[in-house]
């Protein structure tokens, strides 16, 4: 199982530092595009995606969701930090452990 980032320039070269492979996408078209790629792949097990790409395509990552269960698609914040409304590393690991961070 591999895992395939679709992201911005800095994360994507972030990610390919540890092995993971990915595209960098600036527009909802190229971000569409590398999505359908990416959940096409059989050897890939989990899809990375930017939160503002997310964002972008979120009608299709929703699609996919509801049809699918390979690969497991995670939208992660940028170096920016998480977009408005959405919880952070912290909160998300305090939830999910319950330990604060």
């Amino acid at each position: 199982m591999q895992y395939f980032c679709i992201g911005d320039p800095d994360m994507i070269t972030g990610l390919r530092l540890a092995g993971v492979t990915g595209v960098v996408a600036h527009t909802a078209h190229e971000a569409r595009e590398a999505f359908h790629d990416a959940t096409r792949m059989l050897d890939v097990g989990v899809v990375l995606v930017s939160e503002p790409l997310a964002a972008m395509i979120r009608d299709d990552i929703d699609k996919f969701q509801c049809t699918a269960h390979v690969p497991l698609i995670l939208e992660i914040p940028t170096r920016d930090g998480a977009l408005p409304g959405r919880r952070n590393l912290a909160q998300i690991v305090r939830q999910a452990v319950g330990v604060q961070v």
